[in-house]
Parts: structure tokens; C-alpha cells; sequence
């Protein structure tokens, strides 16, 4: 089981807040609305989970607070900043620093070990080499694979790479984590 550490002060202050959120691709001769007028605001320590049906929007609206793709219409802030407007050179420093995320497809390196895997997002957060390993074997011994963590993700089970992934979201002590 994973829990989230219990953020003390902060609880209560906004982390995510949607206002009239669309979004709108281009498919064929009509656009197709994926996500439409979605208002949203989530707090530190609320755990909130999207429902419906395939094709619904979630992965969309859940892109968008991520900061992985921009709405059509509608503003987005993200612990405080509105990163609406934001440009594509500043956003992946903002999610590297607020966001941890559990894509459906693992999104983990192949050539890289499941101890790797997490190392290295930690050093793209600026962690030294000592602490990241120490960090990374901590992570990879909550979600239990420690008798894993030299396996690359070929060599592990469907469920043993989402715990890899999950102790990648995790790592860095990240402020929010979206898992699809």
C-alpha cells in the first residue's frame, strides 16, 4: 500500500484549480469536444478520483493537469502559478517540481533497471549521486520490489513495473501525483 506523507501546515492550500477547462481536437470534418467547461479545485491531502466511461476525457483532463497539454479555453493553476499562458520552455521544470505521474503504459526506460528508473528521475530533480540511490532503494523498497530492483522492466511482471512507476511519481517527495 502506498500513502502520501501528510503535507502538516500547508493542508488546505490549492493545488490544482481548473476554471471552464475545454478541450477540443481536430478528427476528421467535426471537432471532437473531449473535455468541456471542467471546474476544478483540489486541495493538499484530498485524494479525488475520476470516473466514466472509455473515451470520456479523463486521460485528457488528467494531461492538462499535468501540464502535458494545454486546454482550448479555460485557465489552469498549478500550486499557485497559472500555467496557462505559460510557455512550452518553462513547463517541464514546474512538473518536475510539483508533479509525479503513473501513466497507464508505465512510460519506464527498457534499458534501464527498475532502480535506474527511479535514480534517474531523481537526478532530473537535482538530487546527488549518494542521495538518490539511498532515496531511489527507499522508494523501491516501499512499493516491496526490492528483490527487484536490478530487473529491467522486460523482466518484470505487469504489476511489479506499476510499482516502479509509482515509486518514480513518488520520488523527489513530489506535491501532487496523477495516476491514469
Amino acid at each position: 500500500m502506498i500513502s502520501i506523507p501528510d503535507q502538516g501546515s500547508r493542508r488546505g492550500e490549492i493545488l490544482i484549480q481548473l476554471h471552464a477547462v475545454s478541450k477540443e481536437f481536430t478528427a476528421g470534418p467535426e471537432p471532437v469536444k473531449a473535455v468541456q467547461h471542467a471546474s476544478l479545485t483540489l486541495k493538499i491531502g484530498e485524494f479525488v478520483l475520476l470516473q466514466g466511461p472509455s473515451g470520456s476525457g479523463k486521460t485528457t483532463l488528467l494531461s492538462i493537469m499535468g501540464c502535458l497539454m494545454k486546454p482550448s479555453r479555460g485557465r489552469v493553476w498549478i500550486c499557485g502559478q497559472d500555467v496557462t499562458s505559460m510557455g512550452e520552455d518553462q513547463l517541464p521544470s514546474l512538473r518536475l517540481k510539483h508533479i509525479g505521474f503513473i501513466f497507464q503504459t508505465y512510460n519506464l526506460f527498457p534499458a534501464l533497471t527498475a532502480l535506474e528508473n527511479v535514480k534517474l528521475a531523481l537526478k532530473l530533480k537535482g538530487f546527488g549521486w549518494r542521495e538518490r540511490h539511498r532515496e531511489a532503494v527507499k522508494l523501491i523498497e516501499r512499493v516491496h520490489l526490492q528483490d527487484c530492483m536490478h530487473r529491467k522492466p522486460g523482466e518484470l511482471s505487469g504489476g511489479q513495473r506499476q510499482r516502479v512507476s509509482i515509486a518514480r511519481a513518488l520520488s523527489g517527495g513530489t506535491d501532487i501525483i496523477l495516476a491514469d
